[in-house]
């Protein structure tokens, strides 16, 4: 046995577990199918198996991935492609290869994985090294999520499909491998069911994924916290209409979007409404006592905590004497103001001033959808 024989052999039976290593029995069987094939005298030409400068070391990393003896892990391919026999005709980063620059990002590799979990999902995956800063939203989702259970998530501002190298035409959410999980929380402070907006993040690597069958949110590698970002805040001024009888007074428009709204509860009646709008048809269900639309202005995103959890609730709770008199006082200052002042916070959150004086405001927020909702805690 030549030396480099020698030395793959040792380096395999060494990084085999014991109960791989074959037994008498099989290497019987081996040797008599060997024994067979030299007999038939194949005609085919003999391709080598490893490149002629192939160490015993290398080799054997090559014998063991191919037998499936060695996975990698879902993550940024630092160990490499992942499983070699895996074979996908899905389009991916078509001619870009380890080296080359995706808007300004360097590929370091491309190739299948597959999940550390063992199931049978595979994905591609094309990992780069660069450099960006993010802006965005970190959610640290609760128990209760799923799937996305007990995970942190960036929602990075739509800007960032522009600074990062994914092919995608829009990127709703992204997340960190669980070393980083663990910092990003520590340095932001999260816990379970916790979220904090205008954060500003360095990130100095990207792992981008493909699959057939199922979605995998891109991993981004954390740097460091550049600190929140206070949001741009524009103001307006908009004015508050009553009709002869002193009832809030709907446009023509307005008050067609609520008798849509009010008779499906479908937010596509909402789309093009301002945060204003969106006001002024929450005080005008409260006028006319309609308390099931009413609960379906609310936010009704899929992580938010709902402070009544049916129509049926917000309208029982809306009839205790107290809960009256304080909805009633609050209907009043809206309709005593000739004109009210509306700040628009970034671009997903707006609070209308009622009272200057007492420092009362109303938040209006934007859902999953971009559309504005009332929010769950509206006065502030």
């Amino acid at each position: 046995m030549n030396q480099f024989n020698e030395e793959l052999r040792n380096t395999l039976l060494g990084s085999l577990p014991e109960e791989a290593i074959l037994s008498d029995q099989e290497k019987q069987q081996i040797r008599n199918r060997i024994k067979e094939l030299k007999e038939k005298g194949s005609r085919k030409q003999r391709i080598d198996f490893f490149p002629k400068a192939l160490t015993a070391i290398a080799a054997a990393a090559f014998l063991l991935a191919a037998g499936g003896l060695a996975g990698t892990k879902l993550g940024l391919l630092e160990s490499g492609t992942g499983n070699p026999g895996f074979q996908s005709n899905l389009s991916f980063y078509e001619g870009f290869e380890k080296g080359a620059y995706v808007k300004g990002w360097e590929m370091v590799e491309k190739g299948p994985v597959q999940a550390e979990n063992g199931s049978e999902d595979k994905w591609i995956a094309a990992s780069f090294k660069g450099k960006t800063s993010l802006t965005g939203t970190l959610v640290y989702n609760g128990p209760e999520m799923g799937e996305k259970a007990n995970q942190i998530f960036f929602l990075p501002d739509k800007e960032a499909v522009a600074y990062l190298p994914t092919e995608k035409s829009r990127l709703d959410e992204l997340t960190f491998n669980k070393e980083d999980q663990k910092l990003v929380a520590e340095v932001f402070g999260l816990a379970p069911g916790s979220r904090e907006d205008g954060v500003q993040i360095e990130i100095t690597g990207y792992t981008a994924y493909t699959s057939a069958d199922t979605e995998l949110p891109d991993i981004i590698k954390f740097g460091k916290s550049i600190g929140p970002v206070e949001p741009k805040i524009t103001y307006e001024e908009k004015q508050v209409t009553l009709d002869g009888k002193g009832t809030l007074a709907l446009s023509e428009p307005l008050m067609q979007a609520y008798k849509d709204f009010a008779r499906t509860h479908n937010n596509q009646y909402l789309e093009t409404l301002d945060p204003f709008s969106v006001f002024l048809l929450h005080f005008y269900s409260e006028e006319i006592k309609d308390f099931r639309t009413q609960y379906y202005l609310y936010n009704d995103n899929p992580d938010v905590e709902k402070v009544f959890t049916s129509a049926d609730e917000l309208i029982k709770d809306s009839k205790k004497p107290d809960n009256m008199a304080g909805r009633n006082e609050l209907l009043e200052k809206v309709k005593g103001n000739q004109s009210l002042k509306i700040s628009l916070i970034g671009n997903d959150e707006a609070v209308v001033t009622i009272s200057e004086s007492e420092g009362l405001g109303f938040r209006i927020v934007r859902n999953h959808e971009g559309i504005w909702k009332i929010s769950w805690m509206p006065i502030q």
